[in-house]
């Protein structure tokens, strides 16, 4: 197309039918941007609601981590560009003012403790460790003092210095921190 004739394209539909091997389940719509739509099955995205870290992130700060990882992991590396600029100068009201959660948490964190596998790792002792029904639901929310535990544990190393700069660290979070390290004591760093 000539310059100035782009038109905006159209949002991409709500559901998308897997159609490779033996997939057949229908996707449902989670993010997209002028790139690319990202569509998760069901149970991945009930995963993600479901998580007991919900209420911490919200749903659009794990989506930055997830965007970044994918464009990066694709080779995408002008899109990984774009939205690294775009998602170090966000910022939010949650769990201070003018927080910076991909900034300040997010990125040291794929950066540091080997990209997607340290949420991968987050997932995996949360299903290990973390108080579920016998459905496999989990029964509670964490508080920011297990949050961190759970995230030390991923990232093998200490991170509520890291938590610190880039959320505050109130007293009643020390006090979870060290509660959750005795009540999960499994969750080593």
């Amino acid at each position: 197309m000539e310059a100035g004739s782009e038109r905006p394209l159209a949002d991409p539909p709500a559901t998308w039918q897997e159609h490779w091997f033996d997939h057949r389940q229908l996707l449902q719509l989670y993010h997209h941007d002028e790139h690319c739509a990202i569509y998760l099955d069901p149970d991945v995205r009930r995963a993600e609601i479901q998580s007991p870290a919900y209420e911490i992130w919200g749903d659009s700060k794990w989506a930055e981590f997830y965007i970044y990882d994918l464009y990066t992991a694709l080779g995408m590396d002008r899109e990984a560009r774009g939205v690294y600029r775009r998602f170090t100068g966000n910022t939010d009201d949650f769990p201070r003012r003018r927080t910076r959660w991909f900034r300040d948490w997010f990125y040291p964190l794929w950066r540091d403790c080997g990209q997607a596998q340290v949420m991968n790792r987050f997932f995996r002792e949360l299903a290990r460790h973390f108080p579920r029904d016998s459905g496999g639901t989990y029964t509670r929310r964490m508080n920011w003092g297990e949050y961190v535990h759970f995230t030390s544990g991923a990232a093998a190393a200490d991170m509520s210095g890291q938590a610190a700069r880039a959320f505050g660290w109130p007293r009643q979070w020390a006090a979870q921190l060290e509660h959750a390290r005795e009540q999960f004591p499994g969750i080593t760093y």
